[in-house]
């Protein structure tokens, strides 16, 4: 993977022919058809992952076809929508890298929708600018505009696009009940999971309008925009829902950017503007339209969260950042210092931030008037929304099993969505909805999905959560904002049966607290069920992604939180069985202690908190002291080492103490006058060294053997009757001894300090010396040619072995 990006910027220097054989390269490896790619298997050993090849391949094609836009790759998405009408979605991964990379629609991917941010799912109710400039929290990154346009052409021509869009909605039904052989749950989650994805990001991709204008050319023909193209090849609402087997979300989501155009004037957006009061009786049974009228769905379904919500302070943040940074880019440009010169990427740069901030202003007006628009439009309506004027409990399940529910769990913009159309709903005063009964059977839906819920889809019912218990919290804890935002309006209204009789009554404050603590245990002790009572890792994993995404909101009482501390800790001892779950409990464990000390739990008493934290002071102490007595120890046993096995390893090769015994610093790194003082002695050594060499080498050449004594040029047989060279240096282990021996002694005699030498170094020398060439061979070929070694590495030591070699042999 990390040679790709190089890979295909190599691809520069290939001829038009080998990119296109490369692309049918890429088609080949991955529809199997290649040369040992048979049969090759999709996923890995677990059965669980998508193979390693699978992924750099997808990666591989994502920049390929960025950097060589010009290369046909049609047919890759023909074989992609032929595999999805067979129902495998294994290589949705190649589409997926298509759009993000090529198509520079990497800011629309939000998987894995636990990872996102606050911040990013803000940027989710803005405009495209907004998604670029928070997505990657403010590193915008670049992408070809050519290749960007060359995918969306290949996608609008024929309705490619569209048809993949309609299988990718129709196989998401087919892979639990249609499965042919059994496959783990954890495989089927992830499958379910990438489907939404890639749908998500494909139809964001296709229908996208934002940087498209209407032109006319010279004759006069109007252009056709994105969006007037994905409505000519979508079918309307009733078609999808009926002839293709849509399910009521999918049809809804595919639709939804084509009822922002109030303009019917175009005939192929026109025909999904028509009356769909009665499509959306076909969608719902008849029991449900008892309690909310059909233009209620209608109004839930049509709308975008960018639609109903203005993020004003987001707007302002990034506007504000942009500034900043054209500031200092244009004290840079007018500065323009030698060491940090302007250069082109820097105006690139600058002129992108201008671009981008005078974008976000105009997005920013545009977005809030059709904000207050639309609310406008549905103050007008909300007087038809619920047929009963009266709360019901049997209302708000309504809402919850056909609108909410349904739609919560596409993604996490539309879990946001649902929070937000709740609140209002409740801020309008909608005669017949109750925002207490809404909460209530909220809370009983959170507490089943955590066992019957994918990752993503637990990750977008947390942010749903989110949202709404941010809300409650708020009026538990600030009877001034209950007053206010709650008491007396239609939302605080709850029916309670009394002797038979069922009673609409305004909920006090008071009551609230009690309402709050009950839905605070119902979370609490399912999550705690879940903990203790489950051994799937699809449950564990989908409650641990709901309570992380919550942890700065629940808990707020101290007893539950310790409860919930306790339960995790069983979860994190190593013969846990599942690695996955033990990481996730350690991470929600640590998040809970960090929301617990920034003050979350609210109702913690002070006495308590501060013994509490008295406490963990205490302990902190005895740990660190602890430590101290450990590391004390180890320098004990470390002083006693080195005691049994001696020093020697203190000295350098001249025999003197590397570290000074007082403090053990480096002697050498008194300063440079040493340095130079040392060099300096070295040369006078290096000539006294020359001669000691010289005449320990004549001595013990005279007392040699007479008959190992022959002249220059003596080339008379040995004892086996070869010719032998005397003038030649001995060979093998008698010359590696000769060598040694020869280059110890010369270091010995160098040496000024040789009386500070450590005995056990100078004993295994002369010992060595005095034991011959036999028993010299283990000690010499490790420890002496090292030594020999490291002495060669100096030029002066190097004349002074060849100066002893050379007065040798003239000797013999």
């Amino acid at each position: 993977d990390n040679m790709i990006e190089m890979m295909v910027d190599s691809l520069r220097f290939a001829t038009p022919l080998g990119l296109d054989v490369l692309g049918y390269c890429i088609m080949s490896r991955l529809s199997g058809s290649s040369s040992g790619g048979v049969n090759r298997s999709r996923l890995k050993d677990d059965g669980v992952n998508v193979s390693q090849w699978l992924q750099s391949l997808e990666s591989f094609t994502g920049e390929f076809y960025k950097k060589c836009s010009e290369v046909e790759f049609r047919g890759i998405l023909c074989y992609l929508q032929h595999r999805l009408k067979e129902g495998h979605v294994l290589e949705l991964g190649i589409l997926k890298a298509l759009v993000k990379t090529a198509g520079g629609f990497s800011f629309a991917d939000y998987s894995p929708t636990s990872s996102l941010s606050i911040q990013q799912l803000e940027g989710k109710a803005g405009s495209q600018r907004l998604k670029r400039e928070t997505f990657a929290f403010g590193v915008i990154e670049k992408f070809n505009v050519v290749s960007a346009h060359r995918v969306k052409s290949v996608l609008q021509s024929d309705g490619m696009g569209v048809t993949m869009l309609i299988c990718l909605a129709q196989i998401r039904r087919r892979l639990v009940f249609e499965s042919d052989d059994k496959k783990p749950v954890k495989l089927l989650g992830n499958l379910l999971d990438t489907c939404q994805v890639v749908m998500s990001i494909l139809l964001e991709f296709i229908a996208d309008d934002s940087e498209s204008l209407v032109k006319e050319k010279d004759d006069g023909e109007v252009v056709q925009t994105a969006l007037k193209k994905y409505a000519a090849a979508l079918p309307p609402l009733g078609e999808l829902f009926e002839k293709y087997g849509l399910d009521p979300v999918s049809a809804w989501m595919l639709c939804r950017p084509l009822f922002k155009e109030n303009n019917s004037s175009d005939e192929s957006i026109a025909v999904h503007l028509v009356d769909r009061e009665p499509i959306v009786k076909k969608m719902l049974p008849e029991s449900a339209f008892l309690h909310i009228h059909p233009s209620f769905y209608d109004n839930f379904f049509r709308y975008s969260l960018s639609d109903i919500y203005f993020p004003e302070e987001l707007y302002q943040t990034e506007n504000t950042r942009l500034r900043k940074e054209m500031e200092r880019l244009a004290y840079k440009q007018k500065s323009n210092q030698l060491h940090k010169p302007f250069t082109l990427e820097d105006e690139m740069d600058l002129e992108r931030c201008q671009r981008s901030s005078q974008t976000l202003e105009m997005n920013a007006r545009t977005q809030k008037k059709q904000c207050e628009q639309i609310r406008e439009d549905l103050m007008s309506k909300k007087s038809s929304f619920i047929v009963s004027k009266e709360v019901s409990v049997e209302t708000v399940q309504v809402i919850l099993q056909h609108c909410t529910k349904p739609r919560c769990t596409i993604s996490p913009q539309d879990a946001m969505y649902c929070a937000k159309f709740a609140k209002f709903l409740h801020d309008a005063e909608t005669p017949g909805f109750s925002m207490m009964h809404y909460i209530d059977e909220l809370v009983s839906v959170v507490t089943g999905s955590f066992y019957c819920s994918t990752e993503d889809e637990a990750a977008a019912i947390g942010i749903n959560l989110f949202e709404t218990w941010k809300l409650v919290s708020h009026w538990r804890y600030d009877a001034g904002a209950y007053k206010k935002e709650v008491a007396g309006k239609p939302g605080s209204f709850m029916v309670s049966s009394d002797g038979g009789t069922k009673t609409s009554t305004s909920v006090t404050f008071n009551a609230f607290k009690k309402l709050y603590n009950k839905w605070h245990a119902e979370i609490g002790h399912a999550a705690m069920g879940c903990f203790n009572g489950s051994v799937e890792y699809m449950h564990l994993r989908a409650c641990f992604v709901i309570l992380n995404r919550i942890v700065y909101q629940f808990p707020t009482r101290p007893k539950m939180g310790e409860q919930l501390m306790k339960a995790v800790e069983s979860l994190q001892d190593d013969t846990y069985p599942l690695q996955d779950i033990k990481t996730a409990a350690q991470a929600y464990g640590s998040l809970l202690i960090t929301a617990r000390n920034s003050g979350v739990w609210k109702e913690e008493d002070a006495a308590a908190a501060d013994a509490r934290r008295a406490k963990e002071k205490k302990e902190a102490q005895q740990l660190s002291k602890r430590r101290e007595e450990q590391m004390a120890e180890m320098a004990k046993d470390m002083q006693k080492i080195e005691e049994k096995i001696g020093d020697s390893d203190r000295y350098d090769r001249r025999g003197r103490p590397m570290f000074d015994s007082s403090n053990r610093t480096r002697q050498s790194s008194v300063g440079d006058r040493r340095v130079r003082e040392h060099d300096t002695g070295s040369r006078r050594e290096t000539a006294r060294d020359s001669q000691r060499s010289s005449d320990r080498s004549v001595d013990r050449a005279e007392r040699a053997p007479v008959s190992d004594v022959r002249g220059p040029g003596d080339n008379s047989r040995g004892d086996n009757g070869q010719r032998v060279n005397r003038n030649e240096e001995p060979s093998g282990l008698e010359g590696r001894w000769q060598r040694g021996q020869l280059m110890a002694l010369a270091k010995r005699e160098r040496s000024p300090d040789r009386d500070t030498q450590p005995p056990t170094k100078r004993s295994r020398v002369e010992g060595a010396a005095r034991a011959g060439p036999a028993a010299a061979h283990g000690s010499f070929e490790s420890r002496g040619n090292r030594e020999g070694s490291r002495e060669s590495n100096r030029g002066g030591d190097r004349s002074n072995v060849g100066y002893v070699r050379r007065g040798v042999q003239q000797r013999r």
